[in-house]
């Protein structure tokens, strides 16, 4: 086993783990909110950048896809289809549950990102990489690459994600702190950790070896240039995605988060 694939199998496990917090703290109120054909796990804000894409007729897809909670919301908000990728299995029998609650026109697949199947190439109208996607990421370039392929001519990739600046400073869940730079905004090395948070129930625990990676804001800009995918909007914000930096929110000082559309030409 590669040294790439070592860190992808590590993040399994320790998503495999994560997932067990994440369902304590909020699966029974998923499967019973996901029983209203209008329900959605989005924020306001969140909701209202995803409301500004076309949804109406059209098929939505994401990797990962974690649970499966945020692509049944895009067909709450209107899509005709959708399909998830995940690495973690518990993630996609739990997704199953939603799908079968929600009675949504959507398909999970257990799969590492970087090995999705060819035969779902060219299917999507819509990409959507959501937050705390990238850092999981070990090659930039091969990931945009898949969402590329799994477009349409002329479709949409929408990412909503923390900002990577946000990686600079300690994730915390304390409050109004004293605001210190933790780590380099140019990191190139993997960074391991097995002190984990669960976002969600606010549960603190030492997990598996964990791997993350940094990528700056103009490395995914420039990767999207040289696979040829057009940008065509744009957009830093203050709000906090992650859940970890709300200390950072006051004063709207710096971006903790942003939103980047972007298309795949016709030929």
């Amino acid at each position: 086993m590669n040294k790439i694939k070592r860190y992808i199998e590590a993040n399994r496990e320790a998503w495999e783990e994560a997932f067990d917090y994440h369902e304590r703290a909020k699966g029974r109120e998923w499967l019973e909110n996901f029983s209203s054909r209008d329900y959605t796990t989005f924020s306001p804000f969140e909701k209202d950048i995803y409301s500004r894409l076309d949804l109406r007729g059209r098929s939505v897809v994401q990797a990962p896809c974690n649970n499966g909670r945020e692509i049944i919301s895009l067909l709450n908000l209107g899509a005709e289809y959708g399909s998830g990728f995940d690495i973690s299995g518990k993630n996609i029998t739990f997704a199953n549950k939603l799908k079968e609650v929600s009675d949504s026109n959507v398909d999970f697949y257990r799969s590492d990102v970087y090995e999705i199947d060819e035969k779902h190439f060219g299917r999507f109208d819509i990409g959507i990489i959501s937050v705390g996607s990238f850092n999981w990421m070990p090659n930039l370039k091969e990931y945009l690459e898949v969402y590329k392929n799994l477009l349409k001519e002329g479709g949409e990739l929408l990412i909503l994600e923390m900002h990577p600046i946000t990686t600079v400073f300690p994730y915390s869940l304390q409050g109004k702190q004293e605001i210190i730079f933790e780590e380099s905004y140019f990191n190139r090395s993997p960074y391991r950790s097995n002190q984990s948070l669960d976002y969600y129930g606010g549960t603190e625990y030492r997990s598996r070896d964990k791997y993350e990676f940094q990528h700056t804001m103009g490395d995914i800009i420039q990767t999207l240039v040289e696979l040829d995918l057009q940008i065509a909007e744009f957009e830093e914000h203050p709000e906090d995605l992650g859940g970890g930096h709300e200390y950072l929110e006051e004063g709207e000082m710096i971006p903790l988060s942003y939103h980047l559309w972007a298309k795949k030409k016709s030929k």
